[in-house]
């Protein structure tokens, strides 16, 4: 029997003591973690509120091309990126891009518009030149 006695021994022997360091450590890292991801999402959020829309030239030259296509149809215009703004005498400027028009059966045709606008005496834009055409 005492041979069994030493076997256990030799193995309560080799256990590791328990620190309790490492649990507090664990926290402290999760915390730093969570902090950390917290002050991510709300930078992220600030400049997401932050970031400009089109330019008020674009959005009045996409209204007054939307006027000039059938209300049945629906539009899509290009980004801000493919729109083009040239600045032209008189305090005109020409806004050209691209629509998609999509018909009632799903179908979509891919046209390139171009459209002068200014403001006129009341403040109002207005248009002229109005072109759309379709892409080849």
């Amino acid at each position: 029997m005492t041979e069994v006695n030493l076997k256990q021994r030799g193995r309560r022997r080799h256990k590791r003591p328990v620190n309790g360091r490492w649990p507090l450590i664990a926290i402290c890292l999760f915390a730093v973690a969570l902090l950390a991801a917290g002050m991510s999402a709300y930078r992220t959020q600030k400049t997401a509120a932050n970031l400009p829309g089109p330019p008020a030239e674009i959005l009045a030259g996409r209204q007054i091309i939307r006027q000039n296509i059938r209300n049945e149809f629906q539009s899509s215009f290009s980004p801000a990126e493919e729109t083009v703004l040239e600045h032209l005498p008189e305090d005109k400027v020409r806004v050209s891009g691209w629509v998609d028009v999509m018909l009632p059966d799903g179908l979509s045709d891919r046209q390139n518009f171009s459209v002068v606008i200014f403001r006129n005496v009341a403040g109002d834009w207005v248009g002229e030149k109005v072109t759309i055409l379709p892409q080849m």
